[in-house]
Parts: C-alpha cells; sequence; structure tokens
C-alpha cells in the first residue's frame, strides 16, 4: 500500500476538461482512506540511577523497566527489544 497526496493528484490533473475533471475528482474522493500514525523514534537511556538499578527508560514516553524484563520481551539473550513495549516508539535513535 501507498499513501498519497489526494489533493495534489487532483491539482496535477486540473488541466483536463471539466466533465473529465469533474469525474476524475469524484473518484479520487470515492476511495478508502487509512489513519497513518507517524512512526515515533526513541532510544533505550539509563541515567546513573536508573542504571546502577537494573532499569533503562524509553526516550520518548519516560516509561522505565527492569532491563531483565525487557530481555524476555525482546526474546534473544542480553538484546533490548526494537519498541518500546508502552508507546511502540521504534528504538532505532543514536
Amino acid at each position: 500500500m501507498r499513501l498519497i497526496d489526494a489533493d495534489a493528484l487532483k491539482k496535477h490533473y486540473a488541466w483536463w476538461e471539466d466533465d473529465k475533471q469533474k469525474l476524475f475528482d469524484s473518484i479520487v474522493d470515492q476511495q478508502p482512506t487509512v489513519d497513518a500514525v507517524p512512526v515515533r523514534h526513541g532510544k533505550w537511556t539509563a541515567d546513573e540511577t536508573l542504571y546502577t538499578q537494573g532499569m533503562v527508560a524509553c526516550s520518548c514516553c519516560k516509561a522505565d523497566y527492569y532491563r531483565d524484563d525487557l530481555y524476555m520481551v525482546g526474546y534473544a539473550l542480553r538484546e533490548l527489544p526494537k519498541y518500546c513495549p508502552n508507546c511502540g516508539a521504534r528504538m532505532d535513535k543514536e
């Protein structure tokens, strides 16, 4: 699936004759729409206090987790998950 700007598409074909333009606009307007949510990007952080307690926090929602609990969520030995369980942010920021 591709998300497009329907208004820009209609402007691109605005030079068509009136009847064709009205038909084209109505076809575009009748197409289904989706609610697209922008992807949030974050990283796992740990200040000295959190780190000594064995915790990390999401840089987006500030929710903190015990690292050992997140390792189990990530299903890989000693690897933090690629998404925050609380807000869904993708943990790919440097």
